[in-house]
């Protein structure tokens, strides 16, 4: 064979090796750029569908001997629905003279799946001394399906479709470029309706009667028992709460627009998640089944719902909590763990 071809094969080869490394170079820069995502970590790459799992990374590690803990939730533990963080931090600080590190990858519309996932993240990279799970609600939204599109892992929606498969499959996040392929490809299939999804926002109106069917109850267990029993195993404590709510008599969605019910600011309404009725047996269902995890599996436990009184002094909707409902819900935590101190 003519040493010429075999040089041109070489060269080609050459050119395409150089063009992958130019490509997957550039998708690091892009992701540093616009998300912030390490050039040197593109395991990292999970971090563009959880920003909050930034807070598990140090710059500079705090002290060893220091009270550690992580918060898994969604908006009633966010900034922007309260200073539950400030308030809870607060308390700590009463109660113990070592310094306090407060992980909060709480997230409004997130999960206990979204929770799940952060959970694995965070607690590989960090020992913490107390866990706190309180999720419910958002979890009613997922039920707005026909049963063909409902999946457990709720991978019917296009945000946790690929969240799953980064966190599941390692090896997508082990080059920038192929997360990035990967990422591209299913967006477009998302666009070409290729792939059917429900919206992470209202539902589909017509699909609101397959609320009925609470399937996410099964789903919320499985994904509070992998948190709660992995935690065990490493020794963390981890404090379960019932989830408070409120749904004043006469509730209707044009008396909420109007502010005529018995809420503060009303903020979000029902029908975010669900019908009247479907949402409110979601969350007794929910409940029962947060109390039979925490009563099994021995976790700290606080019954939120029993406790925090429900009135527009404490509820600016069905479930965000005003300053002095928070300052309710606080106490009720405090007297659940005051005895780790």
């Amino acid at each position: 064979m003519s040493p010429v071809p075999r040089y041109r094969r070489y060269r080609c080869f050459l050119a395409l090796i150089l063009a992958l490394l130019g490509l997957e170079l550039a998708c690091r820069f892009f992701w540093k750029a616009t998300q912030g995502i390490p050039v040197l970590h593109p395991e990292r790459f999970v971090q563009l569908f959880y920003p909050q799992l930034k807070h598990s990374h140090y710059d500079a590690p705090p002290p060893e001997e220091a009270f550690d803990v992580l918060i898994l939730g969604a908006s009633v533990f966010h900034e922007d629905f309260g200073n539950f963080e400030a308030m809870f931090e607060r308390e700590l600080s009463k109660r113990t003279d070592r310094p306090l590190s407060v992980c909060n990858l709480s997230t409004p519309a997130h999960t206990s799946r979204d929770s799940l996932l952060k959970y694995r993240y965070a607690s590989e990279r960090r020992q913490f001394d107390l866990i706190i799970v309180y999720h419910n609600i958002n979890e009613l939204r997922a039920n707005n399906c026909p049963p063909e599109i409902f999946q457990k892992d709720y991978g019917h929606y296009a945000f946790n479709r690929l969240a799953n498969a980064y966190f599941e499959h390692p090896a997508l996040t082990a080059t920038s470029l192929g997360a990035t392929v990967y990422y591209v490809l299913n967006k477009l299939a998302w666009k070409l309706g290729l792939l059917e999804s429900i919206p992470r926002g209202r539902p589909n109106p017509k699909w609101l009667e397959f609320g009925a069917d609470i399937r996410t109850a099964a789903c919320l267990q499985d994904n509070f028992e992998a948190i709660i029993e992995d935690a065990q195993e490493r020794g963390t404590p981890v404090l379960l709460m019932s989830y408070t709510f409120y749904i004043p008599d006469g509730y209707s969605i044009d008396r909420f627009l109007a502010k005529e019910l018995d809420y503060g600011t009303s903020e979000l309404p029902i029908e975010l998640w669900g019908t009247l009725e479907n949402v409110r047996e979601g969350l007794e269902q929910h409940n029962r089944t947060i109390a039979s995890l925490a009563a099994e599996h021995e976790c700290l436990w606080a019954d939120q719902n029993a406790s925090v009184p429900k009135n527009a002094e404490t509820f600016n909707d069905i479930c965000h909590l005003t300053g002095r409902g928070l300052e309710s819900f606080i106490v009720n935590m405090m007297q659940s763990i005051d005895h780790l101190f």
